[in-house]
């Protein structure tokens, strides 16, 4: 004991340090804990190369697999239709058989263009997936019970939103595509995405190339 009445510190043991983090502070002879304070995780969502090679296969043969079954039920009710380009009598009309190698191709082709953003950000990629589907399937639902106002306004309004989203992107193309396959055949709903897709990359990337070379310049 020292003159104060406070214990020694064991012999040969450094003293005490005033300014040394302790986990109990004295204050009027109370003691508070203080928690040491744990680091902050961000939990990120990537994927490895080889699970995204089973999750492509995958998704080509339930497209495979989907549009078969499709124009075999077809056929064995009434005949594999065919539509007429721009849903006119005048036009050559397309038979929905060409969807049999048609959406398998495509969507190998497609599966391999989102490959980089699928590893990196798989739930982006789902959720443009999904919004592509969601588009095609309003178009569809719209034209074929008799809205064709609304149809025409759903592709006007893509035109405004690809100057803010890129709905060139494979995703999209493959979300939209599967989703109009099943009322209007493989063919022209690719045909149509494909015109999309090249007026959404001019639309989306031409302004920002436009600024980029501004701000270079000045």
């Amino acid at each position: 004991m020292n003159g104060a009445g406070a214990p020694f510190p064991p012999s040969g043991a450094p003293a005490p340090s005033a300014s040394a983090p302790t986990p109990f502070n004295s204050t009027r002879g109370s003691v508070v804990w203080k928690p040491r304070a744990s680091p902050i995780r961000t939990k990120t969502y990537v994927i490895t190369e080889q699970r995204y090679g089973r999750i492509a296969i995958a998704v080509i043969l339930a497209a495979t697999a989907a549009i078969w079954t499709l124009l075999g039920w077809q056929a064995l009710h009434g005949g594999v239709p065919a539509h007429h380009i721009l849903h006119r009598a005048d036009m050559p009309a397309i038979s929905n058989w060409w969807g049999a190698l048609l959406i398998p191709v495509l969507t190998w082709f497609l599966v391999r263009r989102m490959k980089p953003r699928a590893i990196t950000r798989p739930k982006l990629v789902v959720a443009s997936f999904a919004a592509g589907a969601l588009v095609g399937t309003a178009q569809a639902v719209t034209f074929f019970t008799g809205h064709e106002a609304i149809t025409s306004n759903i592709v006007l309004s893509l035109f405004v939103l690809a100057l803010f989203v890129p709905i060139y992107r494979a995703e999209c193309v493959l979300g939209f595509t599967l989703a109009m396959t099943a009322p209007f055949g493989a063919v022209l709903p690719t045909a149509f995405a494909a015109v999309m897709s090249a007026a959404g990359f001019v639309l989306y990337r031409g302004p920002r190339f436009v600024m980029r070379a501004a701000k270079r310049e000045y």
